[in-house]
């Protein structure tokens, strides 16, 4: 009784992998996800420029660099800077280092302050 109830046991788990392994996952190649989108380099790396991968952000507003992380909220990138060792740099606008939000269309990002507004924007360059 125990060795038939095993066997049929077996062959239930046998059937379900089998299944599992056929079933083909759920995605959509044609429409890559926001993170796709987001991630890599935007801007000149010599200057005013971010690298976005996997959560994490590195740049530098052309005088300083800046990390933080960002997170998604719908189409719109939400960027949570990290503490900056801000130095003076003459005759350099350093409007990236106020970025709140962004969002990505085509190879360009458009950066936004805490007030919303636009502020600049960055061509994905990698």
């Amino acid at each position: 009784m125990i060795r038939r109830l095993s066997l049929a046991v077996m062959a239930g788990l046998t059937a379900a992998l089998t299944l599992t392994a056929c079933a083909s996952p759920a995605s959509s190649e044609s429409s890559p996800g926001i993170s796709e989108r987001i991630d890599g380099t935007w801007g000149d790396t010599s200057a005013h420029h971010l690298v976005l991968s996997d959560g994490t952000l590195k740049g530098s507003d052309g005088c300083n660099g800046m990390t933080g992380a960002y997170t998604t909220d719908g189409s719109e990138i939400v960027v949570t800077l990290g503490p900056a060792l801000a130095r003076g740099c003459l005759n350099v606008d350093t409007w990236l280092s106020n970025i709140a939000t962004a969002t990505v269309s085509g190879d360009t990002l458009t950066v936004f302050d805490r007030a919303g507004e636009q502020i600049g924007t960055l061509p994905r360059t990698a």
